[in-house]
């Protein structure tokens, strides 16, 4: 594993509204942020209230992602004080990955079966809760 700060690894800049990002172009919540680490899946636009983050290694961008998200919560708590993270301080971020590509591969695919599991429990949950109301609700007589 390395650690490493995020602007020795990557290019930041402000997102620009008007520009088509490509695909798997990770960013980073910059005003009034909730900590919010995100990666746009298909070619598009990315709102200006974001950080933009380029690697310049080679690595996987989803894997490159998760080691984003995995690192943000330590560096908003050392970092934010107002409701807004400045851009010149995203370069500080300390983030760990593995530089293997083999290892960054297997990491992303268990992650996916993970959330695939996930969803897939959501989907099961939502659709007992719709059978449930719809067995109540022939159970309940009205006097009409």
């Amino acid at each position: 594993m390395v650690y490493t700060k995020l602007n020795k690894i990557a290019d930041i800049s402000r997102a620009n509204n008007d520009y088509l990002y490509p695909a798997y172009t990770n960013y980073i919540e910059l005003s009034a942020t909730k900590g919010l680490v995100g990666m746009i899946k298909k070619d598009g636009n990315i709102s200006n209230r974001n950080a933009i983050i380029n690697p310049k290694i080679k690595i996987n961008p989803i894997y490159f992602n998760i080691a984003l998200q995995n690192a943000l919560p330590k560096f908003i708590n050392k970092y934010l004080t107002t409701i807004n993270l400045q851009l010149d301080v995203v370069g500080k971020m300390e983030i760990a990955y593995d530089p293997n590509m083999e290892a960054q591969e297997n990491a992303v695919k268990t992650i996916i079966q993970i959330d695939n599991m996930i969803e897939a429990t959501k989907k099961t949950i939502h659709d007992t809760q719709n059978f449930k109301k719809i067995l109540l609700d022939k159970m309940l007589v009205t006097g009409e």
